[in-house]
């Protein structure tokens, strides 16, 4: 989430497997970064969060049930999750089906997703692909 779209009184969290993909956000992202592997205990963490969101990486994190377990012992009594998974029926999924133009780097950067200058590599074509071991 963009800094100057986060609500002022809440602490934000960063947790991840890759320190190096946590380090990809922009600065002021996260108050604080966990570098752990979520389908494992994390008890510091045990029903302290409210809200626990999840952005395109479920779908590569095995087992799930693990996973998903970890994240609702995270949240606090009534507290929320909210996860975003690709897949063939997905909101990208399915979008994709009507507009054939390919995901690139104003689509990342209109999206906020992320910075396209870590995100793609430019070619002579203009296409981009991911940086191997990013």
């Amino acid at each position: 989430m963009p800094v100057e779209h986060r609500a002022k009184d809440c602490h934000y969290i960063g947790l991840d497997i890759s320190r190096g993909e946590l380090e990809l956000a922009p600065a002021g992202s996260y108050d604080e970064l966990r570098v752990a592997d979520i389908t494992q205990s994390s008890a510091h963490l045990e029903g302290s969060c409210d809200l626990a969101l999840s952005y395109q990486v479920l779908e590569h994190v095995k087992p799930l049930p693990q996973a998903l377990e970890q994240i609702r012992l995270t949240l606090r009594p009534g507290g929320v999750f909210v996860g975003q998974l690709s897949g063939t029926f997905s909101v990208f999924g399915l979008l994709n089906k009507f507009d054939t133009t390919p995901v690139d780097g104003m689509h990342v950067k209109t999206l906020g997703l992320r910075n396209p200058e870590k995100v793609f590599l430019r070619t002579t074509t203009g296409a981009g692909r991911r940086p191997s071991g990013t």
